[in-house]
């Protein structure tokens, strides 16, 4: 006659699989919870770039985006947050997203440490390029290019090819 219910050695076994299955499954978990970083900081930028060029729209006016450090007075450095404003106000600063990597910006033909945004939409006839480098990378994993009709697009590496090249076809490179 057989009991109902399960031997110790049984639910010691289900439990050591369960504990396999959880241990091969973190690293997958950790690569996600990363990719999903760099998505929301991508889309934070992206945004803010919008934001800034519908802002200039809608105000009729020109509003800026820059690096900030204090968040009241514009640097070129991006990688501790960034001011979005107006001649005559703040209008955002979102601070320091970027906490595993580095934001760099670099703007042609000639080199401006932040966006001017016109009434028009237009970003003061300069194509812009953003991209993020994580910790360590010689790569980056995505940028965001800007046309000069003020337009932004992301670009992405494919996992093949790691070069993102810009719009003078230089390549973009993470500083170590």
């Amino acid at each position: 006659m057989r009991k109902q219910g399960f031997s110790l050695i049984e639910i010691i076994c289900v439990f050591c699989l369960m504990g396999i299955l959880l241990a091969l499954s973190f690293p997958l978990e950790q690569h996600f919870f990363e990719n999903s970083k760099m998505d929301m900081i991508q889309s934070q930028l992206l945004n803010e770039i919008q934001w800034a060029r519908s802002a200039a729209i809608i105000q009729g006016q020109p509003i800026f985006l820059c690096g900030s450090v204090n968040q009241k007075n514009c640097s070129d450095q991006w990688k501790d947050g960034f001011l979005m404003y107006s001649h005559e106000k703040i209008i955002d600063y979102v601070k320091n997203p970027f906490t595993h990597g580095t934001l760099y910006f670099r703007s042609f033909p000639v080199h401006q440490p932040y966006l001017n945004f016109f009434p028009s939409g237009i970003d003061n006839m300069q194509n812009g390029t953003f991209w993020y480098c994580e910790s360590r990378a010689s790569h980056p994993r995505w940028a965001i290019m800007l046309s000069q009709s003020g337009r932004a697009r992301v670009v992405r590496t494919d996992g093949i090819h790691r070069n993102i090249v810009d719009s003078q076809q230089r390549v973009l490179e993470c500083a170590n």
